[in-house]
């Protein structure tokens, strides 16, 4: 699918955009992100880490996170939408493993 949490700010001003463009309302769009992680091998909605999830670290220090990627958006982009509408992002963050960091 493509995208990562990082750019969220982008989405945001993306979809203010394309409101404004076709002459609605900046916020035409209602965008809600669903974030997802592993907990205890099982994958949950979880809180928002927010775009610097990167900067995230546990107690010893580690990256809480390799990456938070984009997995569906709904409705599909390209989907002709009536306003106001609603787009859910999902977002999977993957666990920080100790071979991610190369």
């Amino acid at each position: 699918m493509g995208g990562d949490l990082a750019d969220e700010g982008s989405w945001r001003l993306g979809f203010r955009d394309e409101c404004e463009t076709a002459g609605h309302d900046a916020d035409c769009i209602t965008l809600s992100v669903v974030i997802l992680g592993y907990v205890d091998g099982e994958l949950v909605e979880i809180p928002n880490p927010g775009p610097d999830y990167a900067e995230l670290v546990d107690d010893q220090g580690e990256p809480l996170y390799s990456a938070c990627s984009i997995t569906d958006i709904d409705p599909e982009p390209g989907t002709e939408v009536t306003v106001p509408a609603d787009v859910t992002i999902e977002v999977v963050c993957e666990p920080f493993e100790t071979e991610d960091a190369g």
